[in-house]
């Protein structure tokens, strides 16, 4: 039996026990078990009084966790509070930063209309430019023949003229031929950007050899090593890029013509998966400082009675060059002789 169930039979007996001495007002018979039963219940008290003791013991206890969490509570409470001024802080400067763009892209609006509007005007100039290229060529012409073609008759029917003479007719002619090319050469860069760009697969190879065969008056009668290496295909306009290669081979001709022997080599190799293609000669070279002003229109860094030439040639390479996607360079040395670069599209070597 369970202590309870003790304790209730204990209590039984004790009201009994009373009421039996209430009734017959004699003493209860057996006062050993009174005692016993009244000892139970004192246990029973004690365990109910230790009991409830444990009870309050394990209540102070969660009343304790639950002071705890509410401590911890409190503390998510502020942080949930810091979080949410935080977030109101970065909501303002993304505010802050959306107004800034905005105001970014109203500017690139801005600056978008005005290269429009540039681009417009420089179309607008380079259509002058080329109409006035045009025009002044067409009308030199005319008096640059008559120059070259009275000098030449007053040289052929005038054997006659004193020394002095003939040799300022002959420089009256040699300037009017050069003038000539010069008008030729600034004709033909004008009209590069109105020629339409005709891609197609080419053989680098052949181009090259074309260019060699138009040349092959620049190398006779001189002892010239010259090797065309294995050159990558290219899409490229035929036309364009042949003018490409008998320009930069008659630059190197033309800069080794000094040395008893001219060393040229023409290849490609591949850099970053692009084909780089070059030009290299034994020649003059030039001062790596002023190579910024190669490609340049009339830009040249030998004098005209060193070697002849009109200064646009490098200028039509670039610009063809360009024209197809790419770039164009050089390397070179003085009197170590120069090495020309060019690609026909974008790439991350700046040479």
């Amino acid at each position: 039996m369970s202590s309870l169930s003790n304790a209730k039979s204990d209590r039984l007996l004790v009201s009994r026990a009373m009421n039996s001495v209430e009734d017959d007002g004699e003493k209860f018979a057996n006062v050993g078990d009174l005692r016993r039963a009244m000892l139970n219940i004192l246990d029973d008290f004690t365990e109910e009084k230790d009991r409830l003791q444990e009870l309050q013991r394990a209540s102070l206890n969660i009343l304790e966790d639950f002071a705890d969490e509410r401590n911890r509570l409190a503390g998510v409470q502020r942080a949930t509070l810091n979080i949410l001024e935080d977030f109101g802080a970065e909501k303002q400067q993304l505010h802050q930063v959306q107004r800034a763009t905005l105001n970014i892209l109203e500017d690139f609006d801005t600056e978008k209309t005005k290269v429009a509007w540039a681009n417009r005007q420089l179309e607008a100039s380079n259509k002058e430019l080329e109409s006035f290229c045009y025009t002044v060529s067409h009308d030199l012409r005319a008096p640059l023949r008559g120059l070259d073609g009275f000098s030449r008759i007053l040289l052929e029917e005038h054997a006659s003229l004193e020394e002095d003479a003939r040799h300022c007719l002959q420089m009256i002619r040699d300037n009017a031929l050069q003038m000539g090319r010069l008008i030729d050469d600034l004709l033909a860069f004008s009209r590069l950007n109105q020629l339409p760009l005709m891609k197609e697969p080419v053989r680098q190879e052949a181009l090259v050899h074309a260019a060699l065969a138009d040349l092959e008056a620049d190398r006779k009668g001189r002892q010239i090593d010259l090797s065309v290496g294995e050159l990558a295909a290219a899409e490229a306009d035929p036309r364009m890029l042949k003018q490409v290669w008998l320009n930069l081979v008659s630059n190197a001709l033309k800069y080794t013509r000094g040395q008893d022997k001219a060393v040229i080599r023409i290849g490609s190799e591949m850099q970053d998966g692009i084909p780089v293609y070059s030009v290299q000669d034994n020649g003059v070279g030039f001062d790596m400082r002023y190579a910024h002003k190669l490609f340049g229109v009339f830009q040249r860094l030998h004098s005209a009675e060193e070697f002849d030439g009109t200064g646009v040639g490098l200028a039509i390479v670039q610009r063809i060059v360009q024209r197809h996607g790419g770039r164009a360079w050089a390397q070179a040395e003085v009197n170590k002789g120069a090495t020309f670069y060019f690609t026909l599209e974008e790439t991350n070597d700046h040479g």
